[in-house]
């Protein structure tokens, strides 16, 4: 069975949040770090490369970075970093991390040229974080879960942790950002929010339920920042229930202890639109063995004028590509979001610079492709058919969509099911994973169930937000 390599990697950076002006070197000058390079790291990598956070080494000044010179070069060249995997027919992203030919050029050059320090003593200042290492500032409030440890021998594991909310009054939140101290072995946070006193079982629903998702992190992701008047409500009478999913190789000196946490800010005004996360989603994966293009689909129509802030696909191993596809009621089409080469490292939360404004009828379709053949070096074993599950190396199709409706404050729905779903799809028996099972294990980890107003048919049915697509 081939390694599979899912966190780790020989080079990662991220897009930085410092702006210093850059400007690109001339062809017939010499490149210094000083001078020319200094600027683009701490533009583009400082915000992961630093102590605390995920790069495996801090860039914060040239004895740092001089080690990592050719590497550098290698990857901003083929573009595999900054990481940034999408592309869009129309709209721009303000998260976009794609470098500059210029500020390559610069870096390649600096790497030919023998990665030369320049006069340091007139090197910009390495960006300073006084903020303890929360890239949404000092936060309002933290909320932390109690310390767990991962075994050496430990490959894949799920685990629900209730964090107590201390808040006193409901709060509308404007940012938030999770946080692992180890993240070298951390899948993926799902965080939710259950009433208080429900422990882990409330992930199975309550007032509102674990359904309605709060946050979470990937590898990739970063914090949220909402757009003034929206942002998601904090309420006083729930508390804050983590699904915290840790894999890695097993080995000596591969364990450690995650204490998780969220930050948030609180919002400084009124918020008149709540944001929601759509799940767009096909759990009726069932992948052929040796299948090197398989197909699924999914779709979410908007029952009220809406707008669309952002976008977050989310597969395993077989992914190969996904897109998000607006059909509007005049029957025109745009590609809102379209990730040709799917990296299960990075699963980037596409913020749009605009909000994509859709009328009541539109439809967005989400299309993945998966690769379940041997030509697929991340495939641990394609000989299996794989199956929706929970484990990394099962599968998931799910198109996360942070949306608005302009009109319906308190109803928007969470969940977008393929067309012929039934309501208690998540409530059978048994597990559904790379091996078989039944239908159990859902977005939650736990039996899901469509709102009353959805429709298996929507076609027949305009005020339904059920899918009218359907996967392979």
């Amino acid at each position: 069975m081939r390694k599979i390599l899912v966190r780790v990697l020989a080079f990662t950076a991220c897009f930085g949040l410092t702006a210093l002006e850059t400007a690109p070197a001339r062809a017939d000058a010499p490149v210094t770090y000083a001078d020319d390079v200094a600027p683009i790291i701490y533009n583009n990598c400082s915000s992961c490369h630093r102590p605390g956070q995920i790069g495996p080494m801090s860039l914060l000044g040239f004895e740092e970075a001089r080690p990592w010179a050719k590497s550098i070069a290698k990857v901003v060249s083929e573009r595999s970093m900054p990481p940034w995997k999408g592309t869009s027919d129309h709209r721009k992203f303000k998260n976009d991390a794609r470098m500059s030919d210029a500020d390559i050029d610069t870096l390649v050059r600096w790497a030919k040229s023998g990665a030369a320090p320049g006069d340091l003593s007139k090197a910009p200042a390495p960006p300073t974080y006084t903020d303890g290492g929360w890239r949404i500032g000092t936060p309002d409030a933290v909320f932390t879960m109690a310390p767990y440890t991962v075994s050496d021998d430990t490959e894949d594991v799920y685990i629900w942790r209730t964090i107590e909310n201390h808040l006193t009054e409901d709060k509308w939140i404007k940012a938030v950002e999770v946080k692992s101290t180890y993240p070298e072995g951390t899948h993926h946070n799902l965080t939710f929010l259950v009433p208080k006193g429900a422990g882990p079982a409330g992930r199975d629903g309550g007032r509102d339920g674990a359904r309605d998702l709060f946050t979470g992190w990937a590898p990739g992701t970063d914090e949220l920042v909402y757009t003034p008047g929206t942002g998601k409500l904090l309420p006083a009478d729930h508390d804050i229930l983590f699904q915290m999913h840790y894999h890695k190789e097993p080995g000596e000196g591969t364990g450690g202890t995650d204490e998780t946490s969220i930050a948030v800010l609180f919002a400084d005004g009124p918020v008149e639109h709540p944001i929601t996360t759509a799940w767009i989603l096909d759990p009726t994966l069932n992948i052929p063995a040796g299948e090197a293009n398989y197909k699924s689909e999914s779709a979410f129509r908007f029952i009220d004028n809406g707008r669309i802030y952002s976008f977050t696909p989310h597969m395993h191993l077989l992914g190969k590509d996904i897109t998000y596809i607006a059909e509007y009621p005049d029957g025109t089409t745009e590609t809102l979001l379209d990730v040709p080469a799917w990296d299960f490292n990075w699963q980037i939360n596409y913020k749009l610079t605009e909000p994509v404004e859709v009328p009541r009828g539109t439809k967005v379709r989400v299309i993945a492709t998966f690769d379940n053949s041997a030509d697929n070096p991340w495939n641990p074993d394609a000989t299996t058919d794989v199956r929706w599950g929970e484990k990394t190396t099962d599968e998931m199709m799910i198109g996360f969509m942070d949306y608005i409706y302009m009109k319906r404050k308190k109803y928007q729905r969470t969940m977008a099911l393929p067309e012929g779903i039934g309501d208690n799809f998540f409530g059978g028996e048994g597990r559904r994973g790379r091996r078989g099972g039944g239908r159990r294990g859902g977005p939650g980890g736990r039996g899901e169930q469509r709102d009353a107003e959805s429709s298996s048919n929507s076609e027949s049915n305009p005020d339904s937000e059920a899918s009218t697509a359907g996967g392979q």
